[in-house]
């Protein structure tokens, strides 16, 4: 008897067994890749997370000579930036409106307010200051460091009771040094350049500030920025200024200032700092950062004199090169400046008067006028000198040192020291990331 293959029981058990280990393989490779593809989403997701928490915060922003400054640092920075503007607005608009109807203070505050206005709207534009003052901040660090330069947990305490306005020992009396100061006069060889021709009593006498120039500008105008500085803001009495101080509201109650008191303005001011995750360290930060930039410009212009040197020239102003080759070569034969002044020079405020510009000193002339005027000798004639008003011929007639006042000191001090902090912000070593 002949059996048929569908008949066949022992053949089809093997059959199924087959199917059924076909199917589960099946499965268990479809299990494998879902299991591969949760893994990979859970994966990107992760990284995700992981990159929004923890790696995008570490990413380097800037490297100043090797050390990093990163997103959550700039963001931390950034944030308190913005709450101390929103904080000095408030501020203003507080002042004002104790001052009634004042047109006069209305306009002033008005426009205060709305720079600060413009300046939170500029997102952008904040960021990369606020990232600029951080690499000063990184700059200042590294020369201190450099000179030995550090700042005691003392001092600092100290420097913050101060802002404040807390003053264990006293309250420090402001005093005033009195400074000797000299204006460059007439000397032999200037007056052997030029004649004075004395000006007739009812006539006002023009000053040096009243004689504009073509070489001085708005432009050209160096004010030196405030260095970056901490400031605290607590809500009850002190209100936050550009500086690291803490001031009064305009209507303080009198108090007895202990130092509970001071310690309960501190911690308020903390408190204040927490809604925009700016923590004690970070403030504590800041203050020190301001310390260290006070002793490092007090190193760095140590050697620095009281004085300056001014220079008493005259000039020629024309529209072109060839003009300013004739000029020069009629000079050199002899001419006398006062006539080719009268008849060539484009500059109306002294082309009458043998083109005089007065004793001036460095930082009012544009930067190329000024180094043509300080790298010429005593009675030289210049090559012509191109800026952005046309060509010069200078003549330098005399070169003083003049004696500073404390004032004219300090701001010479801070030009320096800005110049400093610009020129090492500009080194290779010092990188910006997008």
């Amino acid at each position: 008897m002949t059996v048929s293959p569908g008949n066949n029981p022992r053949l089809n058990n093997r059959k199924h067994l087959a199917r059924q280990e076909r199917e589960r393989n099946q499965m268990r490779i479809i299990l494998i890749s879902m299991i591969a593809v949760a893994v990979i989403i859970i994966g990107v997701i992760g990284f995700g997370i992981l990159d929004q928490t923890v790696l995008k915060a570490n990413r380097a922003v800037a490297k100043v000579n090797g050390e990093t400054i990163t997103v959550k640092q700039l963001q931390t920075r950034v944030r308190y930036e913005r709450w101390r503007l929103v904080n000095q607005y408030i501020n203003l608009y507080s002042t004002m409106q104790a001052f009634g109807n004042n047109s006069q203070f209305a306009e002033y505050f008005t426009s205060q307010m709305s720079s600060i206005t413009d300046q939170l709207n500029d997102t952008t534009g904040l960021t990369s200051q606020v990232l600029d003052s951080m690499i000063e901040d990184k700059i200042i660090a590294q020369k201190a460091k450099e000179l030995g330069i550090s700042i005691g947990e003392d001092e600092l305490e100290k420097e913050i009771e101060a802002a404040f306005d807390y003053y264990p020992n006293g309250t420090p009396t402001p005093t005033t040094t009195p400074t000797l100061f000299s204006t460059p006069t007439f000397s032999s060889t200037l007056l052997s350049y030029i004649t004075l021709t004395p000006i007739p009593s009812e006539t006002p006498v023009p000053t040096e500030t009243q004689q504009p120039t073509p070489e001085t500008s708005q432009e050209n105008t160096t004010s030196t920025p405030l260095p970056p500085t901490a400031t605290l803001a607590p809500t009850s009495t002190p209100v936050a200024t550009s500086t690291i101080t803490v001031t009064p509201s305009i209507t303080p109650t009198p108090t007895e200032y202990t130092y509970e008191g001071y310690q309960d303005q501190y911690k308020t001011a903390i408190a204040n700092l927490d809604e925009v995750q700016f923590s004690e360290k970070d403030i504590r930060d800041l203050f020190r950062s301001q310390l260290l930039r006070e002793k490092v410009l007090d190193a760095l212009t140590t050697d620095m004199k009281p004085e300056e040197e001014q220079a008493y020239a005259r000039h020629i102003l024309v529209a072109d090169q060839a003009t300013a080759d004739s000029v020069r070569q009629r000079l050199l034969a002899g001419e006398s400046f006062d006539v080719v002044a009268a008849e060539l020079s484009t500059d109306t405020s002294n082309a009458s008067s043998g083109g005089i510009l007065g004793w001036f000193g460095r930082g009012v002339m544009v930067e190329e006028f000024e180094n043509a005027v300080f790298s010429l000798s005593v009675g030289e004639i210049s090559q012509p000198v191109q800026t952005s008003f046309g060509f010069h011929i200078i003549q330098v007639l005399d070169k003083q040192p003049k004696l500073l006042t404390s004032t004219e000191f300090t701001q010479a001090k801070s030009t320096f020291f800005s110049k400093w902090l610009a020129e090492q912000s500009a080194l290779d070593t010092v990188k910006k990331f997008d």
